[in-house]
């Protein structure tokens, strides 16, 4: 199975992450600056995330066994 597919399911699930805490901060259980601290690891995450996708789609890397 190619990795970028992995890394598609990492992408997604980084998304839903982001869906939780917005919901979190909306029901007080979270401060606005820990939601804004926790943003900003999941769009470092992301960006790091998107560039090797880039990567492993240019270069067309594979899992072992597939």
């Amino acid at each position: 199975m190619a990795v970028s597919k992995y890394l598609n399911s990492a992408e997604t699930s980084l998304e839903e992450v982001v869906g939780c805490l917005d919901l979190i901060l909306d029901d007080g259980l979270i401060t606005l600056k820990e939601f804004e601290e926790y943003l900003k690891e999941a769009e470092d995450l992301g960006a790091q995330l998107i560039a090797f996708g880039k990567k492993v789609r240019r270069e067309g890397v594979r899992l072992q066994g597939s």
